[in-house]
């Protein structure tokens, strides 16, 4: 992330100019996810006809699956009415990748759930389609349970196999290693909770070893959002590992992510790290102010 990107936030919002704010996300695509990130979630001007479409762009022009989702999110969250939904839904629906699915099903308001789930049931990924029954994805009056049963019937006696790994699928191509080789953490992840997939629904043992690899090439490499990632959603995970790297990023926002979302967290941990910083929106989010009523930011 930009090291000045708190001061350029500051003075966008200070500025109240519009055409001002637009020159400065012309400069902010130009940099890195994480920053195109921050400045569209802390900057209100950015939600503008003019503007938002930019940052868009910007996000997608790094054709990082993992980061189109997470400034998917963070749009919703912050109630951008200017954010494309609709396109970035269409997206994620493209890239068959059912664990992101699943997050915009339990974790972005306002899209079109059947239209998602539809798209869910068609990866065959039963480790991702079981989930739709757990509570926290409220789907209770909302799906044709009859045809969910019917769907997990077909997905259990399908053999999944992630889209973006098929480009591996070749005679003499070892997965694990072109994986490592790439270091691509989206690649890591995948192929971490394909392996699970083989343990837990095609009877595959000795899958752990390779998890623990996997595990140490994505520690490696220098990207919060998915060491976050990888510790949430991978079973076999180091989460104290990942939660030092997280912590070691000094990025609230995942810190507050690895504190709400990962199985296992030190959750006083950071709690605390979270309350010391300078962040008041994911203060907020932990209950800070209203544990400290006088608390004035």
């Amino acid at each position: 992330m930009v090291k000045d990107i708190d001061k350029i936030i500051n003075d966008c919002n200070n500025s109240n100019n519009v055409e001002y704010v637009k020159a400065v996300a012309k400069d902010i695509v130009l940099t890195d996810p994480y920053t195109i990130c921050h400045f569209a979630e802390h900057v209100d001007l950015v939600d503008d006809p003019t503007i938002m479409p930019i940052l868009e762009k910007g996000i997608l022009s790094f054709a990082d699956i993992v980061h189109t989702y997470e400034f998917m999110f963070l749009m919703v969250d912050c109630k951008r009415k200017y954010f494309n939904l609709p396109a970035f839904e269409k997206i994620i629906r493209n890239s068959k990748n059912p664990k992101l699915m699943l997050y915009c099903i339990g974790y972005v308001p306002g899209i079109d759930i059947l239209q998602m789930v539809e798209a869910l049931y068609e990866t065959k990924s039963i480790k991702h389609i079981e989930k739709l029954r757990e509570k926290e994805y409220g789907l209770e009056d909302i799906i044709d349970w009859d045809e969910y049963d019917e769907q997990c019937e077909i997905a259990r006696e399908t053999k999944y196999f992630p889209e973006i790994l098929k480009q591996y699928q070749k005679p003499g191509v070892n997965l694990l290693n072109s994986v490592l080789q790439s270091k691509d953490p989206y690649l890591i992840n995948e192929l971490a909770d394909y392996l699970e997939y083989l343990r837990d629904y095609q009877c595959y043992d000795s899958v752990d070893e390779f998890l623990e690899i996997l595990g140490y090439a994505m520690a490696r490499i220098p990207e919060p959002l998915h060491h976050y990632e990888y510790a949430a959603s991978i079973t076999f995970s180091d989460k104290e590992m990942f939660e030092n790297l997280v912590v070691k990023s000094a990025l609230i926002k995942y810190i507050y992510y690895t504190y709400e979302y990962v199985p296992g967290a030190n959750k006083n941990r950071l709690k605390e790290i979270i309350e010391r910083s300078d962040d008041l929106k994911y203060k907020d989010k932990i209950g800070f102010n209203k544990q400290y009523p006088g608390y004035e930011g």
